[in-house]
């Protein structure tokens, strides 16, 4: 028991912590939304903003881009409630919530690193003592302040890990306590709404039971005094719980279309090659955190015979077979190498989703047992030269700090982000596809047209950079897109130019198909191109096929309705005004439109009630278009 003096040393401790983790990533707190998933998430989506019975049911229903996250939806919707849609608080919020998940691996260390010392090792590392505290300091440092940790705290799409995170740590130390205290049916109560609170922050909290039974074996020693199957069988209300998030998981996955890749087009022997690459990767970068970026693509075509991914499987295998002949003598290096590869094993490319090879994100949990690994190194370096070893310490962390405040500031907007994913890997194609769709945009909000040319010449060249580095579709379409707006400005040019766009989108279909679908809203794009070049049916075709891939959306429905009411298709023309009113009742616009589509067939009685309904809705102050208006007030009875 630590005496009363000394019981403040922790909290101050965790204080201290707090503080250091705001110093190191206080560059987050003035950043935007970057445009890497953040404006699908939290821009354009309102779901998030409140806590009405509508919005409580979206996000506990609804899976997303392809994650299912309720208690990481309710983060955001009580920043909302507090802060508004400011991404600077939003940011601010997502520090916090990293700063307690630093606390919690402070706490989390002293337990498992004293348990490790009473159990294992045979020395005395109690609580209060001073190697104890600094070791578990120096363990939650290393975790909180390595740059390894930027992408989960400053990208506000990955806001998840950070909540699943806090959760995650607080089970594994509500795990401890259950143990430490003889088996109380509060803790282990705890432990399980804990681990609950972790899956619905992100569902790769599942691997939580096997953390526990790996804390079992290893710091605890329980197997010298209990059965294993006692310890299993303890395990089987998480491993329920968890059985039933994993289908959620996926559904959820497979719900976005092309995230979850199948085995047809992702291979298990490529998936094998993949995580063996990851499980070398992350000890890797965690000791050389250079060259940091927030994608690392999947290689297209992905050949595991690659010598990258040859060499990451011949070292797991040596490893693997290293750590179990020497697992008596090293046993917190094989509990703590077990630990990382079952935290990782959801994420480490097994069940494949998305485009990249590995993500830094994926580090949050993963690498929490190497952190407290470096604790229990600190602490036995410690007990023959405690002074020395702690100076090293605060200078490697000091490091650490410092290196991420300055990836951090490459966070901070999407131009700083993809230049500086750019700088550190020059034929990255997504950075290449996003900067040049930032200059793209540019281009469109330019008056000046010189200003405009060159905004736009300099978004091609990204992009042209980007296709001959990789086969990304969207490379192609938004080449097609900025051709397209190329052909407005240079009419001598124009056929040419929209015959060039028309090719890209055709190549971006092309290539998306082959690896899972295509944006249906290039549907939309490519009819643009196809009317521009005289094809009004091919154009009209390929409208009808995107009102079917999406038939509640409004926006397909009204694109498709103005251009067969140009082209004279006037029974489409009605059919997708009836489609677009029946998707907006409010729309007083779409009803007149669809008065003079019927008025055109003839059906007076049903044109007069659709004009009449659409007057009434203008009454109660819905837009209408002056053209609109004026044919209106000509019908009026």
């Amino acid at each position: 028991m630590p005496a009363p003096r000394t019981r403040w040393i922790p909290w101050l401790a965790a204080l201290l912590l707090a503080g250091l983790v705001l110093a190191a990533f206080h560059p987050t707190l003035t950043g935007e939304f970057v445009d890497w998933d953040d404006p699908e998430n939290l821009v354009q989506n309102p779901r998030w903003r409140g806590f009405s019975a509508e919005h409580l049911a979206w996000m506990f229903t609804t899976p997303h881009m392809g994650h299912y996250h309720p208690l990481t939806w309710l983060s955001f919707a009580l920043d909302h409630a507090w802060f508004g849609a400011d991404p600077r608080a939003l940011h601010g919020s997502s520090v916090a919530w990293h700063a307690a998940t630093a606390v919690a691996v402070f706490f989390l260390a002293r337990r498992v690193l004293a348990a490790w010392s009473a159990h294992r090792s045979g020395a005395e590392l109690a609580p209060g003592t001073t190697r104890l505290e600094l070791a578990a300091f120096f363990a939650a440092g290393l975790f909180a302040l390595h740059p390894l940790r930027v992408e989960s705290v400053a990208w506000l799409t990955e806001r998840r890990d950070v909540v699943s995170g806090l959760f995650a740590v607080l089970a594994l130390s509500a795990w401890c306590r259950y143990v430490e205290h003889g088996r109380r049916a509060r803790d282990f109560l705890l432990a399980l709404v804990l681990a609950v609170f972790a899956w619905t922050g992100k569902g790769t909290a599942v691997v939580l039971p096997a953390l526990f039974l790996v804390l079992d074996l290893g710091p605890y020693a329980r197997a010298r005094n209990e059965r294993l199957a006692r310890l299993l069988l303890e395990k089987l209300p998480f491993a329920v719980l968890g059985a039933l998030a994993i289908p959620v998981t996926l559904r959820a996955a497979a719900s976005a279309g092309t995230t979850l890749k199948g085995v047809a087009e992702h291979g298990f022997l490529e998936r094998g090659a993949q995580a063996a690459y990851a499980l070398v990767f992350y000890p890797l970068k965690s000791l050389a955190p250079i060259g940091l970026r927030p994608i690392y693509p999947l290689p297209q075509p992905f050949d595991a015979a690659t010598p990258a991914f040859v060499a990451a499987a011949a070292s797991v295998i040596a490893v693997a077979v290293l750590l179990f002949a020497f697992r008596k003598r090293a046993p917190a290096l094989a509990a703590a190498c077990a630990a990382y590869v079952l935290a990782l094993l959801p994420v480490s490319g097994l069940l494949q989703a998305g485009p990249q090879l590995v993500a830094e994100r994926y580090t949050y949990l993963a690498c929490v047992p190497f952190a407290l690994l470096a604790g229990a190194g600190f602490a036995a370096a410690a007990r023959r030269a405690l002074v020395p070893v702690a100076l090293a310490s605060v200078v490697l962390l000091a490091l650490l700090g410092a290196a991420t405040a300055r990836y951090a500031r490459a966070w901070r907007s999407s131009e700083t982000l993809w230049t500086h994913t750019l700088a550190v890997d020059a034929s990255n194609p997504h950075a290449l596809l996003h900067l040049g769709t930032l200059r793209y945009r540019a281009a469109l909000a330019e008056r000046d047209p010189a200003r405009r040319a060159e905004e736009l010449a300099l978004a091609l060249r990204f992009f042209e950079d980007g296709m001959r580095a990789s086969s990304l579709a969207e490379l192609r379409a938004n080449t097609a897109l900025a051709l397209g707006f190329q052909a407005e400005l240079d009419p001598a040019r124009r056929a040419e130019l929209l015959a060039q766009a028309l090719a890209r989108m055709d190549e971006a279909f092309a290539l998306a198909v082959r690896v899972g679908g295509a944006d249906s809203v290039w549907r939309i794009q490519r009819a643009g191109f196809l009317f521009k070049l005289g094809r009004a049916d091919d154009a009209l075709a390929e409208l009808e096929r995107y009102v079917r891939e999406r038939p509640d959306d409004a926006q397909g429905w009204r694109t498709l309705a103005r251009a067969a009411t140009d082209t004279g298709e006037l029974a489409t023309s009605e059919h997708a005004w009836r489609r677009l009113a029946e998707l907006q009742p409010a729309d007083a616009a779409a009803r007149v439109e669809l008065g003079l589509a019927l008025e055109r067939r003839g059906a007076s009685a049903e044109a007069a009630r659709s004009c009449g309904e659409a007057r009434t809705l203008a009454r109660s102050g819905a837009a209408l278009p002056p053209n609109l208006r004026a044919e209106l007030d000509r019908r009026a009875p």
